[in-house]
């Protein structure tokens, strides 16, 4: 799936012959006439644990949801494309674009939530959050993760009342939510700030059970926060959002995975700027660059799927993003000036000299200013992830350089700006190895100002942005 502007390299293997082979492309586009062929969709898009009777009902809706043409079903595709974030499978892919479209469908005839995260602050990304609801009586947690524009959807739950957390965010306290048996119910709105949260409740001895208006306290930094315990007979005590000055350098975290191997991640991002306080001239053009490393302090596996994503701050023209060249240890690609989005396969090889792809996408989010970069390693034999724990294309750092990696990207200021105006934007990395998402789990240490989900994080305001 390509969108304007998107490029792609498709490798292709064969076995050599006499014969010249000769290779054909199709493309579908928007205004395709042509009937689509559902009968050959339904056991790619069929999902797991649904009935014959099930999934026929699910699949019908899906049809009516897309339409009948080929058209129809690129325009859905082209939808999705803006909405799925990297967590959730590649934007190129029509399969994991058209699952997303049959979650859909499975929530409109089942019993569903949907819902949006919400916030002010230009440091809290809504893409790719993972989003908890939990049943209150029978105390089931659902989990789902939001899509690029904040929406969220679970498609499947039980009936009963629903409280909801956000991994990594403090949430406005909304109402419960309930929802009856076959009922879709939307609209759930959750608003997002930085900080920890606590929640829980108070038992009395004597009561034998939880007990109603009790004060707790708990102290943050030298900040005394106080919450009394609701109707429910719970409390929850936010952390208070964090000061604007720069945090000092933080200590590396703690990484904690039962008996397997793992990347690790320290990162940094620079801009341009003029003297201390970092000036630039009012619409000058302000060169970004972010950088990653597999950790050779802390990871004792390469790194196969990486995730960097940096939310533009307001104050920046978001219409003026250009992506910039992209490396990863002696690989370089040299992105085409003008783009907003891109997308591309690299051919390199793993330490011991093996074969391995890297399929490589970026591109802003013009509705949310959040900018995502992905890279995915993949065994050209197999088509999907090594299976080697030192298989991946960022290996473990060394003196060579071998597992740095770093995305560029030039952006323009907003006309009209005051001078002393800062642009003040954390980002986000994600370094996966393969056999995480079945063993591994992380212990987030420090929520104050950089959101970010692995180890020892650095984290700069960057230049002001205007100057007289």
């Amino acid at each position: 799936m390509l969108r304007p502007g998107d490029s792609a390299t498709i490798t292709v293997f064969f076995r050599p012959t006499i014969v010249t082979p000769t290779f054909t492309v199709y493309a579908n586009k928007a205004s395709d006439p042509t009937p689509v062929d559902y009968s050959r969709l339904s056991p790619v898009l069929r999902r797991t644990g649904l009935s014959d009777s099930q999934w026929s009902a699910v699949f019908a809706r899906f049809q009516s949801m897309v339409g009948p043409t080929s058209g129809d079903y690129v325009q859905m595709l082209a939808r999705n494309a803006t909405q799925l974030p990297p967590s959730l499978g590649d934007a190129r892919d029509p399969v994991a674009l058209a699952e997303l479209e049959v979650r859909r469908a499975e929530a409109a005839i089942g019993t569903s939530i949907a819902g949006t995260l919400k916030t002010t602050d230009p440091q809290v990304s809504l893409a790719g959050r993972t989003v908890d609801a939990t049943n209150s009586a029978t105390r089931d947690v659902f989990t789902t993760t939001s899509l690029n524009d904040g929406t969220f959807l679970f498609e499947a739950v039980t009936p009963g009342s629903y409280t909801f957390r956000v991994d990594q965010a403090v949430e406005a306290v909304v109402p419960p939510v309930a929802v009856a048996a076959g009922q879709a119910a939307q609209g759930v709105t959750l608003s997002l700030s930085l900080g920890g949260v606590i929640t829980g409740s108070i038992t009395s001895a004597n009561a034998l059970g939880p007990v109603g208006g009790a004060t707790v306290e708990a102290n943050s930094g030298g900040t005394l926060v106080t919450r009394t315990t609701d109707p429910n007979l719970r409390y929850l005590l936010e952390e208070p959002p964090p000061e604007e000055e720069e945090p000092p350098p933080e200590e590396p975290g703690e990484y904690y995975d039962p008996g397997d191997a793992d990347s690790n991640d320290p990162n940094e991002k620079t801009g341009a700027g003029v003297g201390a306080a970092g000036f630039v001239a009012a619409g000058a053009v302000m060169p970004y660059s972010v950088a990653f490393e597999n950790d050779p302090k802390k990871a004792t596996a390469a790194a196969q799927e990486v995730t960097v994503t940096d939310p533009l701050s307001p104050n920046l023209d978001w219409t003026t993003f250009t992506l910039g060249d992209i490396t990863f240890g002696a690989n370089v690609i040299t992105v085409p000036s003008g783009l907003q989005s891109y997308t591309t396969s690299v051919n390199t090889t793993n330490t011991d000299g093996t074969a391995l792809r890297v399929d490589v996408s970026a591109g802003i989010n013009p509705a949310t200013g959040v900018v995502t970069w992905t890279f995915r390693s993949i065994d050209p034999t197999t088509g999907q992830l090594p299976t080697g724990v030192q298989d991946g294309f960022l290996p473990i750092d060394d003196a060579t350089g071998r597992g740095l990696g770093t995305v560029y990207y030039d952006v323009k200021p907003r006309a009209g700006l005051p001078t002393g105006t800062n642009d003040r934007q954390h980002g986000e990395h994600r370094l996966r190895h393969q056999r995480r998402a079945q063993h591994g789990r992380r212990r987030q240490h420090d929520r104050r100002r950089c959101p970010h989900q692995f180890t020892s994080t650095r984290c700069r305001p960057r230049p002001l942005l205007s100057s007289p």
